[in-house]
Parts: structure tokens; C-alpha cells; sequence
């Protein structure tokens, strides 16, 4: 039978992702690890994390693990790849960066009727130094916003819907990568779980999929719930939401209050509540979508 700390390094060597002693527990009771442990109990997890701190402080020279943030805590395997060697690669390789996809997505969810949303990149550079360091999976890269009196509704139904609290404000939010390998899939799709799901609906977004990846992106979203989409550079109207996100129908009030501590996002937030009161949006407030021909130049 595992130790706790047996089985922490076992998902961790099969995962690469930093991790919080829950999500450990939940991907050893997912793929049947929990049956292989000695490690029982109400709260599992915190055996689990209990253990690996023992490890770090009593053998600060040899354990294997270290702490990746803070609240939440998440641990990682020394000598794994880490989050930015792995992005590094691909940029060297493909002669882009994440940031370049931003105004595709911004085309493709704001003229996609499942989103129709106004977007705004967030700069994780605007949140202090010490909370960005604490909190280094918390910010998504793009939110979103879809306004219901935008859509095509009579007023007198609107306002029905408004008294009903139906077809509310919609709050997305977008983590992008520019591949998901085998290899990376949990690491990137955890982290699009740390910092999406908190919203109404969460994705991870990526340009390039491999088709190995798929069938484990198709698993971990009926566990979690965030979406997937793959852009399309070429003819985003193309883009394709592999697998939607599960709906919350309210935002977690606890993470928004941390959000906001990021400028870009306290702005965000603040214009979204402006737009409401006002029944009226301000395009200049958001990320300008481009047109097609400007994207097409882009790719090229």
C-alpha cells in the first residue's frame, strides 16, 4: 500500500502540474489510486498534504516535492518541467507567444452566439508583487462579459426576465495556451480550473490540440466542467468549442474579491456594473475587436 507521500509522487510524475493536496486526491480517486493507499479517512486530503509538509521540513536537502503558491497550496516534483519552460519551447518553436492569440479569441467570442461577449484582457503585471507571487494561477488571460439587454428581446419580456432573475449577466472566463500536448493537457487544464472557475462559465483555449489530447480533455471536463476551444488562426469564425463548460449560475463571490485586487480587473468589474445600471455598452471599455482581413494579416 502507498504512503500519502508515495502517492502524491506517483500523480504528480503523471501529471507534471503543480497541485493542491485535494486535487491530489481527486485525480488518485479518478483513476482508482485510492485503492492502492493505506490513506483513508473523512478528509483524505489533508493527510495528504500533512505528509508532504512533514517531507519539506524534515528533509529540506533531499524531499522531492516544493511549493509551487500559496493559497491555495500547490506542489510540484523538483526537476519536473515546469509551466514556463514548457511555454518557452513552444514559443521558440513556433515564433509566436499566448498573447498574439488574444484578438482572435476576442473576434470569436464576441461574434459566437453561444458568447456574444465583450472581452478584456488581464495583465497579471497590475496586481501588486506580492499578491501576483501568492497567486500565480488565479488570473485568468481574457473574461468576458455577455449583456442580455443586447440580445433581441422586447422590453416588457426583459423586463419579465429581470424580475425573474433569468437571463442574467453572463461572466466568462479564458485561459489560452498555443498547445496542449499529452503531456501538458493536466497541467494546463488544472490551471484553467484554478483561475475559471469562479465565473459563470470557464474555458482553456489553445491553437493547437493534439488529437491525443483530446480524449483527455474530453474526460477531465465531465469531472470539472471548464470548456475547451481550439482557435483557428486561419478563419476564426472556424474556431470550435470541443466541449462546453458547466454552467454555475453564480460567480464565487470569495474569488472575485481577490480578482479584484488586479487593476485590470477591478476595472473590469467596474464597468461591467456601470454597463448594467446604465442598460447601455461602451465598446472603448473593452478589447477592440478586429475584422477579419486585419486577423488574416495577422496569421500570415
Amino acid at each position: 500500500m502507498l504512503t500519502g507521500k508515495e502517492l502524491s509522487v506517483e500523480i504528480l510524475r503523471r501529471t507534471r502540474s503543480p497541485m493542491t493536496p485535494e486535487e491530489l486526491w481527486n485525480y488518485a480517486v479518478k483513476n482508482g489510486l485510492d485503492k492502492d493507499t493505506s490513506v483513508k479517512g473523512k478528509t483524505p486530503w489533508r493527510t495528504l498534504g500533512a505528509q508532504i509538509y512533514d517531507d519539506i521540513s524534515k528533509r529540506p536537502d533531499t524531499t522531492q516535492f516544493c511549493i509551487e503558491s500559496r493559497k491555495p497550496t500547490r506542489f510540484y516534483l523538483k526537476g519536473e518541467t515546469t509551466k514556463e519552460s514548457t511555454e518557452e519551447i513552444v514559443v521558440e518553436k513556433s515564433g509566436i507567444k499566448e498573447k498574439d492569440l488574444h484578438p482572435y479569441l476576442v473576434s470569436f467570442v464576441k461574434n459566437d452566439p453561444h458568447f456574444y461577449c465583450y472581452s478584456k484582457t488581464i495583465r497579471e503585471g497590475t496586481a501588486s508583487s506580492k499578491h501576483l507571487k501568492q497567486n500565480q494561477w488565479m488570473y485568468p488571460d481574457i473574461v468576458g462579459v455577455h449583456y442580455p439587454f443586447e440580445d433581441d428581446y422586447d422590453s416588457t419580456a426583459y423586463e419579465l426576465f429581470e424580475n425573474l432573475k433569468q437571463n442574467s449577466v453572463r461572466i466568462y472566463s479564458f485561459e489560452l495556451k498555443l498547445s496542449i500536448t499529452p503531456s501538458d493537457v493536466r497541467q494546463f487544464y488544472f490551471q484553467a480550473i484554478s483561475n475559471s472557475s469562479w465565473a459563470n462559465e470557464g474555458y482553456l483555449v489553445a491553437k493547437n490540440i493534439d488529437d491525443n489530447a483530446v480524449e483527455e480533455l474530453r474526460s477531465l471536463n465531465s469531472s470539472f466542467g471548464i470548456g475547451v476551444i481550439k482557435l483557428d488562426l486561419e478563419n476564426v469564425a472556424q474556431s470550435e468549442i470541443l466541449f462546453p463548460s458547466k454552467v454555475r449560475l453564480s460567480l464565487d463571490e470569495e474569488v472575485v474579491s481577490k480578482l479584484v485586487k488586479n487593476g485590470d480587473f477591478e476595472k473590469f468589474i467596474s464597468r461591467v456594473n456601470k454597463s448594467i445600471k446604465a442598460r447601455d455598452v461602451n465598446v472603448i471599455d473593452y478589447d477592440e475587436v478586429l475584422d477579419d482581413e486585419t486577423l488574416n494579416c495577422r496569421s500570415k
